[in-house]
């Protein structure tokens, strides 16, 4: 329903253009076709500088006589400058068509609006000729024996020279490699190191930042910083919890889920998260005995969830 709307719309437009046009002679390079054929015409229209030229084309009939392309460009003869076009059409549907009554052109320029409509032209589009009376049938032919020729397996003999050739190329390399590898030094002493539990990590970390004495330094936010820091290391090492890549939220969580972390120590730890969370996120300001007080119980958080190993020793 919309395409015969826009296409009433473009022949009543192209109608009104009709009715004031100047007439351009065209041409096409013949007048009888044949279905397929391609179909050329051209035109020229008179153009100044700074024309700016648009083709209305307006057809009901496109799938009688499709518009395939359309070809621009500018000539001179006599001194005037044209704009010559090249419209290229194409039918399947054989009869007369009317090849340029429904092509129009308007020119926009500094002397106003110019309309140009294209002189009548028809062609005939015909169907291929066929003759049946000349057509000789004729009996179907044996298949014919092919003789060998040797030229037809050299690509197979080369394809397997070349796979022998690498083959050999690689075992020879494989053979020299190994003959000439260095050999493996056995002297060399292993160097170990002693192993250390996570709890023992957690505990000396947390020892070592009382002694820092941030707190008395006004360095809080710096404080709980390395204090949540060292209680996130020590929940990956012992419960593998990522509580580096975590919120206070998904750790308290995962927690909830261990079945080594008492409620006791769940509460614990989670008195911990939120007045570290508050100093860090929300400038809120704690007195000794709160700073005092959270590093005891990250220490007995730690303590209550540790996990008793055997030290010994691993290859570093």
């Amino acid at each position: 329903m919309k395409v015969k709307i826009v296409s009433l719309v473009l022949l009543f437009l192209a109608g009104l253009l009709r009715l004031s046009a100047q007439e351009i002679e065209c041409r096409t390079d013949k007048k009888d076709y044949v279905v397929g054929d391609r179909i050329e015409l051209s035109f020229k229209i008179p153009l100044q500088e700074g024309d700016i030229q648009d083709v209305i084309v307006a057809r009901e009939d496109s799938d009688t006589l499709e518009l395939q392309q359309t070809v621009m460009d500018t000539v001179v003869e006599n001194g005037k400058k044209y704009l010559n076009y090249r419209q290229y059409y194409m039918s399947f549907v054989n009869g007369e068509h009317d090849l340029t009554g429904c092509v129009n052109i308007r020119s926009l320029g500094k002397n106003g609006e110019k309309l140009y409509k294209l002189s009548p032209l028809t062609i005939r589009v015909s169907d291929y000729p066929t003759d049946s009376t000349n057509a000789e049938i004729k009996d179907i032919k044996n298949v014919l024996d092919e003789p060998f020729s040797f030229k037809e397996a050299l690509p197979v003999v080369y394809a397997l020279l070349i796979v022998i050739a690498v083959a050999a190329v690689c075992w020879f390399a494989f053979r020299y490699a190994r003959n000439h590898r260095k050999p493996k030094p056995k002297d060399i002493p292993v160097q170990t190191k002693e192993y250390v539990a996570p709890h023992i990590r957690a505990l000396n970390a947390l020892e070592e930042l009382k002694q820092e004495r941030l707190c008395e330094q006004k360095m809080h936010k710096r404080h709980y910083s390395e204090l949540t820091e060292i209680l996130w290391t020590y929940l990956q090492e012992r419960f593998a919890i990522n509580a580096c890549e975590m919120t206070t939220e998904e750790i308290v969580e995962a927690m909830s889920h261990e079945k080594d972390i008492m409620k006791e120590s769940f509460d614990t730890a989670c008195r911990i998260f939120k007045t570290a969370d508050l100093v860090k996120f929300a400038k809120y300001h704690t007195d000794g005995f709160t700073d005092e007080n959270t590093m005891s119980l990250a220490r007995d958080f730690v303590n209550s969830t540790k996990q008793e190993e055997n030290t010994n020793t691993v290859q570093q």
